[in-house]
């Protein structure tokens, strides 16, 4: 049976365990959250790039709408396909090792 010093002790480690997640998470979306930012404009801008260069390909290299239409679905087959297996790799081996086997010259840590 609890008391009411062990009840009010609970509470306070409550409490204290509410604050320090609610800080935890505004540290976090500090400093993730413009990171996510970042990365979501960068993909629009890859988007609306590929129908940018259209109206220069089109017309310079004479492709139909069919063409380019086939050409912009193999870009994005290709983005699928490789996305996968990554997130199969960052699934299984964690996102502090992922990074490092992409930078050539750089050695692990064992």
């Amino acid at each position: 049976m609890l008391t009411t010093s062990s009840a009010n002790e609970c509470n306070a480690h409550v409490q204290d365990l509410k604050r320090s997640e609610d800080l935890l998470y505004s540290r976090v979306m500090r400093r993730i959250l413009p990171l996510l930012v970042i990365c979501y404009a960068v993909s629009f801008l890859d988007r609306v790039n590929i129908s940018f260069a259209k109206l220069q390909m089109a017309s310079d290299l004479r492709f139909s709408d069919t063409v380019y239409g086939i050409g912009a679905g193999i870009f994005f087959i290709g983005y699928v396909l490789s996305e996968v297996p990554s997130n199969l790799l960052l699934h299984r081996y964690g996102a502090r090792q992922n990074p490092a086997s992409a930078i050539p010259g750089r050695r692990r840590r064992q």
